[in-house]
Formats: structure tokens, sequence, C-alpha cells
């Protein structure tokens, strides 16, 4: 998806970060030894394998950077609790809105979220 994926490259090129690109399903195959930094990239759907990877890299402090509504469907619900325990903190809206529009026309109005 160019606005998800391929836009968010082009600003780390920009400014000289080295990056690795790997997919959600190897997750668990990575050797993080040598990142500081780990960036998941629009990853909607809840996912067991990321949750142990997420717990790891916490463990070992690694900075973690989650871009937009991390974890947010489970079950294929949406649902902000979800998000919240994933990310560790607790999320809430500030009324502003857009939508999400999932595979098979599935929409949610997501608020923008603070901490």
């Amino acid at each position: 998806n160019e606005i998800l994926f391929r836009r968010q490259l082009g600003g780390l090129s920009e400014m000289g970060a080295p990056y690795d690109l790997f997919s959600a399903c190897d997750l668990d195959k990575i050797d993080t030894d040598r990142y500081k930094l780990v960036i998941f990239l629009d990853q909607f759907v809840k996912n067991d394998v990321s949750e142990r990877v997420i717990s790891r890299l916490r463990k070992q402090k690694k900075t973690l950077l989650f871009l937009y509504a991390h974890n947010i469907v489970e079950d294929g619900n949406f649902s902000l609790d979800t998000m919240n325990d994933s990310l560790g903190m607790k999320l809430f809206a500030n009324g502003e809105e857009d939508t999400v529009v999932l595979e098979g026309g599935k929409t949610w109005q997501t608020p923008w979220y603070q901490r």
C-alpha cells in the first residue's frame, strides 16, 4: 500500500536511517540483538506471535514504535481495549475521527489517540 508503507520508507531514507524489512509472519525468526529500534507498520490484526516478540523486545529494553492503530482488531472485531493491552498504556479519543477500511469493506471510525 502506497500510503501506509512506501511513503514511510521514504522518510527513513531521507533522514539517512538504515533499515531492514521483515514480514510480521517472520517476527519470531528474526535475531533482534542488532536493533535498537523496531517499527511495527500498520499491524491492525492482533497476532499471538507478535505479542510474544513484543514482550521479549520490551524485556530487552528495545525502543518500539507502533504506527497506526496497532492490534485494534481481534477475532474480527475492533477493540480499543485490545490495543491498550498490547501497547501497555491507556489511550483515549480527543474527538477527531478518521475511517479505517479493512479487506472486505468492513469500516470503523477510529479516533486520533493521545497518551
